[in-house]
């Protein structure tokens, strides 16, 4: 199958769980929540996991020894697709942390932490104190995602709470958030963050909030997102909140007005949250059936599937503009 993506494209939409790549130009924005954005690109390009090959992996480990840093680059690059397939390269993954180029000492911190074994956690901690920042950015979420929840780990990561360079910032956010239960006692100092000048901080800190128990402030945050200026901050927001379910369920009077929203995107984003609740979100009925006349295909289709979960779609037939 012809791949739809080029490297760079696909390092992009392929990086689960937010991590930044890091290249020549500089870094990728944050990308998509864990696994919704790869699944999807996966549809689309479903050979990728069927190309993870021992003989390709093992192609890709030869590369990670040459003397050319941009060999040694694409490698790397290689095997963040495969992702646990690539538990082979990571011996010669770990070096790599300490190359002389911080884009590969960066993506190799992000390739060791999908890899997900925890013994790598002691060769990336060094890393939470690298002078790049991108660097220090990978290694966070990276440390966070293994689930390391020792007592240096956390200081290192609370500390980067306060980083100038607001990547880092939420990068260490996000590693506190999939710490679990350990990392409740950052919450004061992330939620201090819900007021952060970067709108990607906020993101991180109310996501992170959610996954750390406190639902109120972080649901009230990432709903309050779904109207963000920016489209990349409201598609987070809204692949987030679809996952996050029964937890959503006591916000849904904060989502019911978004579905009279001038914006199609808000309109359309409040009913596929809305979608994902079943019957809970019968409340919202009578502001469901207006959008089957709305103008716009994006916001009538979620509010189709949404009514035909908490009641007879029969009974809205003749609202239908088609």
């Amino acid at each position: 199958m012809r791949l739809l993506f080029n490297l760079k494209q696909l390092s992009l939409l392929l990086l689960t769980s937010g991590f930044a790549i890091s290249h020549s130009l500089g870094s990728f924005p944050d990308v998509g929540h864990d696994r919704a954005i790869a699944q999807s690109v996966r549809i689309l390009v479903p050979s990728i996991e069927e190309s993870a090959t021992p003989e390709r992996i093992a192609a890709a480990i030869d590369r990670l020894k040459s003397s050319n840093p941009i060999d040694r680059l694409n490698a790397v690059r290689e095997l963040v697709f495969y992702e646990k397939y690539a538990t082979a390269a990571l011996p010669h993954l770990i070096p790599l942390l300490k190359d002389t180029n911080p884009d590969i000492r960066a993506e190799a911190a992000i390739t060791v932490g999908l890899i997900g074994e925890s013994t790598a956690v002691p060769h990336l901690m060094p890393l939470l104190k690298d002078p790049s920042n991108p660097v220090r950015s990978s290694a966070a979420r990276a440390v966070g995602k293994m689930g390391d929840a020792s007592q240096a780990a956390l200081l290192l990561l609370i500390a980067m709470l306060q980083e100038h360079d607001p990547q880092v910032r939420s990068s260490a956010i996000a590693g506190l958030g999939w710490m679990g239960q350990s990392a409740q006692v950052a919450l004061p100092q992330i939620r201090l963050l819900l007021k952060d000048s970067d709108q990607q901080v906020v993101f991180s800190a109310a996501e992170t909030l959610v996954r750390l128990g406190d639902h109120q402030r972080g649901l009230t945050r990432l709903i309050a997102l779904l109207k963000a200026p920016d489209t990349n901050t409201r598609s987070r927001a809204n692949l987030v909140l679809k996952e996050i379910k029964d937890p959503l369920i006591p916000a849904i009077p904060q989502l019911i007005p978004l579905l009279q929203d001038s914006d199609w995107f808000v309109r359309s984003t409040a009913a596929e949250v809305l979608e994902t609740l079943g019957q809970p979100a019968k409340v919202a009925i009578p502001f469901l059936i207006p959008l089957l006349n709305d103008p716009n295909g994006w916001v009538r289709n979620p509010a189709v599937r949404t009514l035909s979960k908490v009641e007879e779609p029969a009974k809205f037939v003749t609202s239908f503009p088609f």
